[in-house]
């Protein structure tokens, strides 16, 4: 494995990585492993996390898979304590876990309660399993991974998605002002449109970045202590341009969007 001048920072380091088994928490994790870090990989796909273990510890790097679901508090909190067991405490938080909705499910109270345990709750549970430890030691990092869809509602697909990565965008940039006091550092993720799963059925993705790309961007903005990072940045603007376009411009250009796609299926 190639080190670099950043190891510095990630050397010997223990990090929880929620929502590893795929897209930015799975390329974060490798990463995160080639900078020298060791990486608990936390998900409910028990087997896609072993395959991820495996090819990082084929890079030379440190892994441990640690199944289980990020929306039970005893999960998170057994996971926690195993990684710490095997590796030292942790010293970064990742709370990358999510979720999304589509169509009559956003009408569903118990699918967008689900979205908003996993999502946001989720990284509360991380959080505190791992804030006590932080604050004895008087130090640690908090990668906090919410979604460029927080600051731009009207371009949001799942609208229970994007108020769960509202929420805790919120949280944690609340919170990164005070424990930044303490010497524990938070960094809130928005990240644009990243090529993963959960982003397979999207047609209109402006300013898409690959997996990796992604991951690289958010770990220099950890070590340089960023507490929000906004990528890429055009997307920013697009969606404050987004904010001053009338709500009957864009009905009528996502009714002329479906009318194409229905099309496009009656077609195929």
């Amino acid at each position: 494995m190639t080190r670099t001048t950043e190891d510095a920072f990630w050397r010997g380091k223990t990090v929880l990585v929620t929502g590893a088994s795929s897209g930015i928490g799975a390329a974060l994790a490798k990463e995160l492993a080639r900078h020298g870090a060791r990486v608990g990989l936390f998900a409910r796909r028990r087997e896609r996390l072993q395959e991820l273990a495996r090819d990082i510890a084929a890079e030379g790097g440190w892994a441990l898979a640690l199944p289980g679901d990020v929306a039970r508090r005893e999960d998170v909190s057994r996971a926690v304590e195993q990684l710490a067991a095997a590796a030292g405490p942790v010293d970064v938080l990742v709370a990358n876990a999510g979720r999304s909705l589509r169509g009559l499910e956003e009408t569903s109270a118990a699918a967008v309660e689900d979205v908003m345990r996993v999502n946001f709750v989720g990284a509360v549970y991380a959080l505190e399993a791992v804030l006590p430890g932080m604050r004895e030691r008087g130090r640690g990092s908090i990668v906090a991974v919410s979604s460029a869809l927080a600051l731009l509602p009207k371009l949001a697909g799942s609208h229970a998605y994007s108020a769960s990565k509202t929420a805790m965008g919120r949280y944690f940039e609340g919170l990164g002002r005070e424990l930044r006091r303490e010497g524990i550092f938070v960094t809130v993720v928005y990240p644009g449109f990243v090529r993963t799963e959960m982003t397979a059925g999207n047609s209109f993705m402006p300013f898409l970045l690959e997996p990796e790309d992604a991951a690289a961007i958010i770990r220099k903005a950890v070590e340089r202590r960023r507490p929000r990072l906004v990528f890429p940045w055009p997307i920013l603007w697009l969606g404050r341009a987004a904010q001053l376009v009338p709500v009957s411009w864009q009905l009528r250009a996502r009714r002329r969007w479906l009318d194409g796609r229905r099309r496009e299926g009656a077609s195929a």
